[in-house]
């Protein structure tokens, strides 16, 4: 079975093609396209939700990152795109409001 979906992603629409033995399958595939770029965590109401990606590298394998990045009154929190073991489909995390660490300075590290 093939379906195609278009997706709005940022400013862009995306065509994806999917293909799968039967219905079932193919909705698996599709599940991180079809569900709404918006934010439910408290006080991220009508936030702006954009996609972004990034690559990494860590212990000679490279990971590509997924992200829906909400950011609202100087408040950001992220979604990231897993993916099931055995590489048969993807989901999405839960929203995390990233908060910056703070680390206490400890006077022998500051070198005095």
């Amino acid at each position: 079975m093939k379906a195609t979906v278009k997706k709005k992603v940022n400013d862009a629409v995306i065509e994806f093609e999917l293909e799968g033995k039967d219905l079932k399958e193919v909705m698996l595939q599709a599940q991180p396209l079809l569900e709404d770029d918006n934010c439910w965590l408290d006080g991220f109401d009508d936030a702006l939700v954009k996609w972004e990606t990034s690559l990494a590298e860590k212990d000679g394998s490279k990971y590509i990152y997924v992200k829906k990045v909400a950011r609202k009154d100087g408040k950001i929190a992220t979604r990231t795109l897993g993916t099931y073991k055995g590489d048969y489909g993807h989901f999405w995390n839960k929203w995390e409001e990233y908060k910056k660490e703070t680390k206490e300075l400890n006077p022998d590290d500051i070198g005095f």
